[in-house]
C-alpha cells in the first residue's frame, strides 16, 4: 500500500502526460503551467474538500 500511496503522491507533483486522458489538459499543462494548476486547485476546492464522514453520508457508506 505504501508503494501505491507514493505512486500516486508523484502523480500529483508531475503527472504524466502521455498517458492522459484529455488532451486539452495536456496542452494546459504544457503552454500554461500556473493556468493548469490554478484549474486543478479549483477542482479539489469543488470535489475534494468534504471531509470522510460526509462522503460516507453522501455515498451512503457504512463501516464494515
Amino acid at each position: 500500500m505504501v508503494e501505491i500511496f507514493r505512486t500516486i503522491n508523484k502523480l500529483f507533483i508531475k503527472p504524466d502526460i502521455r498517458t492522459a486522458v484529455s488532451e486539452e489538459y495536456v496542452q494546459l499543462y504544457e503552454q500554461n503551467l500556473s493556468g493548469y494548476e490554478s484549474r486543478v486547485y479549483k477542482h479539489c476546492e469543488k470535489h475534494a474538500s468534504k471531509t470522510v464522514d460526509e462522503l460516507k453520508r453522501y455515498y451512503r457508506l457504512e463501516d464494515t
